[in-house]
């Protein structure tokens, strides 16, 4: 191991720079990371003429045309955390799911903390959630004293009205906003920093801002949405640039327009892979106006310390170098990012230490858990070191329901282990008093394991003390049943679809989508009909119970019911309904179908950005068997 490198994670200093003559005055700072806009969209051989106002800019900027995506920098979060803390984005947990701790990465030493330090006044703005991957609780941990996202940029300017696209405020509001925030900010007189992301190149197809659909800004023949998304962004930025340059103290300001991390699957993804690929990273410095192309090596860890240097200050800090006037750490070695990877866990470290006692406090009103003077979002599966360093593991930010079981399998039978979670997701495994509220279970699978239910004590208080050996038989039909996601059930029970996994009289079900909060759609996308798969025959002779509401398009449209030779209709209203219908003399069957009319995808209907095709929206499916003396009507 590399003690000089890993030396260089939690050390930086800040002084006065000895080799930029004119430079030495430190000037303000605007930093934006332009949503997945790599190098190879400038290509002409690729995208001919795609790009003209950002392409005049970068002919005036220093260019730099050698910078690599790193491992730990290949989405958003990543992205950030690596260009302004010199580190790549290596965490216990998802990394887009930080919203789920109380700060992020404290110990590690980043741009904000540097400028705030040196006297800045420091801003973002994005037109997505500051919830979502923890982006504002970077900025909050890391020095930023303003910070606006979807939850309050309006607050700023614009009302209801205002559009907003799948993750939030489109460009065009977003970059007004920010120029009336350079404004403001440089009317001020103090230093300042406004860095901003964008969002409307995002995948897959990209959203058009109203003002380029107003303007009738489109690529070609305006087919490729992603790439009429490109050109709008093109022409916002290199209109925010220019308004920033000709503005009162633009001559006192360096802007950066950088990738925020290479583009993801899109559709001229393909094409993008033709050449190899780079990051976009270029600085307008007023005092260097003549602009030119740097091909110096360097990764994205290189891009923060290399611009606060350019801006007037001499800074030292994380794995990055300023490739202005130093090879980049990853110039010369054979296998950077296997190296960076047999850091893992000093950068590990960064996320502070979080340790066990005997108690921790609950708050069911927040969903968080507090131990050690920390707090930690639930739910949350706490794996426990011998030391008694508890490592959280959860992912609050994807777009589907959080599932700990996935990660609950990697751990080892005699890892120690804190689950909180919702009582039916532990039932599947253990029993619970009950399967409503939340539950916790903590011990080691190969010896006591404890469940208990959160009451509003707000207290948790955990013992590890053996009460008993696991036989080995035991560890597996837990591991089993976790894997299965099955519960307990009888067929008379019915399968209760809003609850967490599949009753045990069931092997299957297809054409469904994700867990809701009351139930599951139908989704065409998935499957065209939705099939309950059952462990064992049907009866030949049952009632059918289904509470099921319809969406839209499909309101008093028959719902087909088919299980073997038989098949039956019913209708549901938008609100929903209980149905009953009656099979008899079925032919020997393992399956239920249910085909919901006339599926519609909400987006394009205006109604949400949701592309699913959604027909029925399911929460109770009974099968209730005959009395003897009506199995044959």
């Amino acid at each position: 191991m590399d003690t000089s490198i890993l030396g260089r994670l939690s050390n930086f200093n800040v002084g006065w720079p000895d080799a930029y003559g004119e430079a030495a005055q430190v000037r303000n700072l605007v930093y934006i990371y332009a949503e997945s806009l790599e190098r190879n969209y400038f290509d002409e051989r690729l995208f001919p003429g795609l790009m003209p106002n950002l392409k005049a800019l970068r002919a005036e900027a220093l260019d730099f045309s050698e910078l690599v995506q790193v491992p730990g920098s290949e989405f958003t979060i990543a992205g950030m955390v690596a260009s302004q803390c010199g580190t790549p984005l290596f965490a216990v947990h998802h990394g887009n799911a930080s919203s789920g701790l109380d700060t992020f990465m404290p110990g590690a030493t980043c741009a904000g903390t540097v400028l705030r330090d040196s006297g800045f006044d420091l801003t973002f703005m994005q037109g997505a959630s500051l919830t979502f991957s923890g982006k504002g609780n970077f900025y909050n941990t890391h020095g930023f004293q303003h910070i606006y996202g979807r939850e309050n940029l309006a607050t700023l300017g614009g009302d209801a009205a205002t559009p907003l696209n799948a993750w939030g405020y489109y460009d065009d509001f977003l970059l007004d906003r920010a120029f009336e925030r350079y404004q403001a900010l440089s009317a001020a007189g103090q230093r300042f920093g406004l860095f901003l992301l964008t969002l409307d190149t995002h995948h897959y197809d990209g959203f058009l801002s109203p003002r380029c659909l107003r303007e009738g800004v489109r690529y070609g023949d305006g087919r490729n949405s992603m790439l009429n998304a490109v050109a709008c962004s093109d022409r916002l930025l290199g209109e925010f640039v220019r308004k920033i340059r000709a503005a009162p103290g633009g001559r006192d300001t360096v802007i950066v327009i950088a990738s925020d991390h290479l583009a993801m699957n899109n559709p001229v993804y393909q094409q993008l892979e033709t050449y190899p690929r780079k990051e976009l990273f270029m600085v307008l410095d007023p005092s260097q106006p003549e602009g030119r192309q740097i091909d110096t090596p360097g990764t994205v860890l290189d891009a923060g310390v290399t611009v606060i240097n350019l801006i007037g200050l001499d800074v030292s800090y994380g794995l990055g170098r300023d490739i202005l006037r130093k090879p980049s750490l990853a110039a010369g070695r054979n296998d950077f990012d296997a190296d960076l990877a047999s850091w893992r866990d000093s950068i590990l470290a960064f996320w502070g230490r979080r340790y066990l006692g005997r108690e921790i406090m609950v708050d069911l009103s927040e969903q968080k858990i507090e131990f050690g003077g920390q707090w930690v979002r639930f739910p949350v599966l706490l794996q426990v070191t011998d030391r008694g360093e508890a490592l959280p593991r959860f992912d609050f930010d994807a777009f589907e329901e959080f599932d700990a079981v996935d990660l609950f399998q990697e751990l080892s039978n005699d890892d120690r282990f804190v689950w909180i979670d919702r009582c039916e997701r532990i039932a599947v495994a253990w029993h619970t008093p009950r399967t409503d509220g939340y539950c916790a279970v903590w011990g080691r699978l190969d010896d006591a394991v404890h469940v208990h239910v959160i009451d509003a004590s707000g207290k948790l208080s955990l013992s590890w003390r053996s009460s008993r050996w696991t036989q080995q038989d035991e560890v597996a039909r837990v591991r089993a049943r976790l894997a299965a996601r099955r519960y307990p059930a009888q067929l008379s029970d019915g399968y209760e679809v809003r609850r967490y996994g599949l009753p045990d009289f069931l092997t299957k079900v297809d054409g469904l989508s994700h867990h809701e909060e009351g139930g599951r759609w139908s989704d065409a996308d998935v499957a065209a009909t939705v099939r309950l798969h059952f462990k064992e025959p049907l009866p030949t002779a049952f009632d059918v119970e289904i509470d099921a509401a319809s969406y839209r398009g499909s309101v008093g449209a028959p719902v087909r019911i088919r299980a073997g030779n038989v098949e039956r209709r019913m209708t549901f209203s938008e609100l929903g309904s209980l149905n009953t219908a009656a099979f008899r003399h079925v032919s020997s069957t393992n399956v239920l179908e249910i085909i919901p009319a006339h599926p519609q995808r909400p987006i394009d209907i205006g109604e949400s950005d949701d592309a699913r095709r959604l027909g029925l929206f399911l929460r109770l499916v009974r099968i209730k068997e005959a009395p003897r003396g009506l199995a044959t009507e």
